[in-house]
């Protein structure tokens, strides 16, 4: 086969209608093996190196005649095509002749970690249906002895026959399987098909090699897919592989990738990244680095970019290993990507992305939606698992006879066309590349003797204690969170208490709907052409009553909303429904800064609300004045009002209508000269008029309202056919609300909503138990897409939990007695990867639930990740070099606060921040000190011991 003909012909790019970028059709050799292509390449350059480690190389004639002759071996052994053997053995060159010697076989290759505990090894050869286990003489004892080994380092396996061994291949038949985690409690075997990867394999040749391209690094795991890449598009391709075994020292793998020299092409984790940016990459001969496995920050990506001097291209590519390891691609541009995430990108070749909602629609551009993944990339399934598989592999309502991945990963499109990733609607999490499922590891601990219940979660969600420990007002319900806040005896809150002593005030100032009325014949007096008034319209349910009842009033309206970006698709269907049935003309506003308006807002109020609420109050002004009319028409709830408007009647002893009103325009001059994100971008010609500011009158519709919540929504529902939104969360408009929400908890601890529901509450708009419910965010806001959402914004939270340091995991567990972390650290490493053991063990009386019985991550405590070893308190350092020390240590644990005698791996330290200290004590001290060493005594004060700097 002639397979210049593929690359003759340039893809071309399809539009499907329901796709969220447009698809790359591409044509591949789809009816053959990689391995096949592989011995195209081993007859036409036989002599060409193809595998290096050390001094040990080996050509592609002698790969290939090496793996011949493996795989006549496993044939006379009873391997059988769609069978499958299992690969355990360190990285070298008779690894790579094993993979290809299964194929060849016509078997599907299972790669299992050597560094696995003895159970999960134990399992996945079971599981898998393994016939053998390929394994060298130095993996030979992590096998059991009833395991059917066959030692690749036996000479006698390399004799005889060396020739192709020509078995056919079918397009569907599985090429191999890889245990990932599972979240019913034991991983699960993603089996992939020849067909998909070679679509792969074949788009990822076009993508990174090019002339200058010679040599690839293969230096992570088998059990990691991001092999594949580092495998098979060398050996497709005529390049040459250069392998690094572990080697049982110190020396993080990719450090000795970088130093040695040797390689064009690496593929790493964003993890390992970071371990670059303060490395000399100065005579680095890299040329492409391509990126995979977890969020790709935007500043890591741009240090190496730098240290590269630009001279290697950077490519984020995503991908499920249940989409044969990279679906999407994109290439990372300094001059774009410069905050945030850097893109996902686009589809590889073949491959149908989809942004799907709840009820698997697509989403508008810039909407969030799930992940759908379709086209020749989905894989078989899981092994031997066939409800999950049809959980996870669903019929495509797109594309007849297709089935599409359901991935759990959020993104939305950006305004260049590229999909950016928001993290995971679910509890599956990311952890240094690695892909867990917390239910797995609840289930490993549920089996340890004593523990009733638990729960794992991650510090990058874990919450404030506090929100277990408040208490709230007996007769507004606010909590004992928020500020300047007491309660007496009777456990009424202090403002409920002052609200009875100024009853009056504000009884004076709240009218009735025949004041509204006479307000309503004011505004048609000056007779305008075509409008009395525009009314502020956000889709919710207080905007849209007010809007009804005005036009029931007899006012001419001109209705505008204000198109943040984030206003839901079902909001905006109930938006233009409403103005239809009313018959009203309507304007969506909008400006191309909202994005820097909301990240003003956070950093200023915890929330995006401020920024939000003055933008609409600017386009609301120039809009009245544009048409030439005089009132603006807000539909603020009662508690809104007296967040924003009404503090003073708390300082006044009577009320005086029109001394009010002209304390609120003065108010509202200050307040659109405030120096903001608003002010400096949006156009404020007419809101710095003070005759602009005093002609405009604002009329507040819920002054004049009374109207219950019920009331409303039974009107606005039969009159205009309102419905509440499902694709919105916690708000009845804007997808953006919940980030708000959990921003201000974050940050202020508490609830930005509190206040004006204790309003409402005093008002009689609501009761005190509909605004307890509203303020339970525990159950409602998805803190994977809220955190989706910061990064796409580049907003950065100022919180000790949150961004302070890597996620950890903790594990939280009920039991009738105390059990010692040790031993239950113990049991997990026994059975689980190291990198699914929790950091921290919670134990606790109950696991906190939310009203719907579903766990309260919220009210789970924050793990204590910096407790010390000592019972005597955080010890100081007390020498110059433990002052040394201790800052090392906070700077690679990005932590404030360390002890001389606290625990490095107790902090939430694991191996790659381990090697980096070291790495840095070595450079500053001139001492070299391995691993196992600081594994001994992981402290600063047995290190200043070490380095001859130790107190006393």
């Amino acid at each position: 086969m002639d397979n210049r003909a593929f690359a003759s012909n340039p893809p071309a790019r399809m539009r499907d209608a329901y796709a969220a970028v447009p698809q790359v059709k591409a044509e591949f050799p789809s009816d053959v093996g990689v391995h096949q292509l592989f011995e195209q390449q081993a007859e036409r350059i036989p002599d060409a190196v193809a595998v290096r480690s050390g001094n040990e190389s080996l050509t592609y004639g002698e790969l290939n005649g090496r793996a011949n002759q493996l795989a006549r071996h496993l044939v006379a052994n009873g391997v059988v095509p769609g069978g499958s053997v299992a690969v355990l053995m360190n990285r070298t060159p008779a690894c790579l002749v094993s993979l290809l010697a299964i194929l060849k076989a016509g078997a599907a290759y299972v790669p299992v970690d050597v560094g696995l505990p003895a159970m999960r090894v134990d399992y996945i050869l079971k599981d898998s249906g393994a016939t053998c286990v390929l394994t060298d003489r130095e993996s030979r004892s992590r096998l059991d002895a009833s395991a059917r080994v066959i030692d690749v380092d036996d000479p006698s396996l390399y004799s005889g026959e060396s020739l192709d061994l020509g078995l056919p291949v079918a397009p569907e038949q599985q090429v191999y399987c890889i245990y990932t985690s599972g979240s019913t409690g034991l991983p699960k075997g993603v089996m992939v098909q020849h067909r998909a990867l070679m679509n792969y394999v074949w788009w990822a040749k076009k993508q990174y090699v090019t002339d200058a391209v010679e040599t690839f690094a293969l230096y992570s795991s088998l059990s990691f897919d991001l092999t594949v890449t580092s495998i098979f598009v060398p050996l497709i391709s005529g390049r040459c592989i250069q392998v690094y075994p572990e080697l049982g020292d110190d020396v993080p793998l990719i450090n000795r990738v970088i130093e040695d020299n040797k390689v064009d092409v690496v593929k790493l984790t964003p993890a390992h990244l970071a371990l670059l940016r303060n490395t000399d990459l100065s005579r680095s001969r890299l040329k492409v680095l391509i990126l995979g496995g977890e969020d790709l920050r935007a500043e890591v990506a741009g240090d190496v970019h730098k240290r590269l001097d630009g001279r290697a291209v950077l490519f984020n590519e995503y991908g499920p290993t249940e989409t044969v390891v990279g679906c999407m691609i994109y290439r990372y541009d300094p001059a774009v990507d410069l905050h945030g995430s850097v893109p996902i990108g686009t589809g590889i070749d073949n491959v149908r992305i989809y942004l799907l909602d709840g009820r698997r629609r697509p989403v508008k551009p810039g909407e969030i939606g799930e992940l759908y993944i379709g086209g020749a990339g989905v894989t078989l399934g899981y092994k031997g698992k066939p409800q999950v598989t049809e959980e996870h592999f669903i019929t495509s309502p797109f594309v007849v006879g297709e089935r599409l991945y359901v991935s759990g990963d959020l993104g939305r499109v950006n305004e260049r066309g590229d999909v950016v990733f928001l993290g995971r609607k679910d509890l599956q999490i990311k952890l240094r590349g690695y892909r867990i499922e917390l239910g797995e590891i609840e289930s490993a601990l549920l089996a340890y003797p004593g523990v009733k219940e638990c729960t794992v979660d991650s510090t990058k969600t874990a919450q404030n204690p506090a929100a277990a420990q408040l208490t709230y007002c007996a007769r507004c319900g606010l909590a004992s969170s928020f500020p300047n806040t007491t309660y007496s005896a009777e456990g009424v809150c202090n403002h409920c208490e002052a609200f009875d002593k100024y009853r009056g005030v504000v009884d004076d100032y709240f009218s009735s709907m025949d004041e509204l009325k006479a307000i309503v014949t004011e505004m048609k007096s000056s007779r305008h052409a075509k409008y009395d008034c525009i009314v502020a319209l956000s889709g919710g349910k207080d905007s849209t009553y007010a809007l009804c009842r005005m036009i029931d009033l007899g006012a001419r309206v001109m209705a505008f909303t204000l198109d943040n970006g984030y206003i839901s698709e079902e909001a905006k269907q109930n938006i233009n429904r409403v103005v239809a049935r009313l018959g009203v003309d309507h304007r969506y506003l909008s400006t191309r800064h909202m994005n820097e308006i909301f990240v003003d807002s956070l950093k200023r109020h915890s929330n995006v609300c401020n920024g939000c609420f003055k933008t609409i109050y600017t386009f609301a002004i120039n809009l009245a004045q544009e048409v030439g009319v005089r009132h603006v028409v807000m539909g603020l709830s009662k508690g809104q009002l007296f967040e924003t408007r009404l503090s003073a009647l708390f300082r006044a002893s009577t009320f005086a209508n029109d001394a009010f009103e002209k304390s609120l325009v003065d108010a509202r001059k200050i307040y659109h000269r405030i120096d903001d994100a608003v002010s400096r971008l949006l156009d404020t010609t007419h809101v710095k008029d003070d005759q602009v500011i005093e002609n405009i009158r604002f009329v507040d519709f819920y002054r004049y309202c009374h109207a219950s919540r019920q009331e409303m929504y039974d009107y606005i529902e039969k009159t205009v056919e309102w419905a509440r939104p499902a694709d919105t969360g916690r708000s009845t408009n804007c997808l953006l609300n919940d980030v708000g929400i959990y921003v201000h908890n974050k940050e202020r601890r508490y609830h930005n909503y509190s206040l004006p529901y204790s309003w409402d509450v005093r008002m009689g708009h609501i009761s005190r138990e509909e605004a307890m419910r509203e303020l339970d965010d525990s159950a409602d806001i998805e803190i994977a897409k809220v955190e989706g959402i910061l990064h796409d914004l580049g907003y950065e939270l100022n919180d000790q939990v949150v961004g302070s340091a890597e996620a950890q995991l903790v594990a939280y567990c009920v039991s009738e007695k105390e059990i010692p972390a040790a031993d239950l650290r113990q049991f997990l490493a026994e059975r689980l990867p190291d990198y699914m053991v929790p950091r921290a063990f919670v134990q606790l009386d109950s696991i906190p639930l939310t009203p719907n019985g579903k766990v309260n991550r919220q009210a789970l405590p924050k793990p204590d990740l910096q407790r010390t070893a000592d019972t005597a308190g955080r010890a100081a350092p007390r020498t110059p070099v433990e002052l040394q020390l201790a800052e090392l240590w906070k700077e690679v644990l990005q932590i404030d606060k360390v002890g001389v005698h606290d625990n490095f791996f107790a902090l939430g330290g694991h191996s790659l921040p381990a090697l980096m200290l070291l790495y840095k004590i070595d450079s500053q001290f001139q001492k070299t000190i391995s691993i196992v060493e600081f594994s001994q005594s992981p402290t600063i004060s047995a290190l200043a011991m070490q380095l001859g700097g130790g107190g006393d």
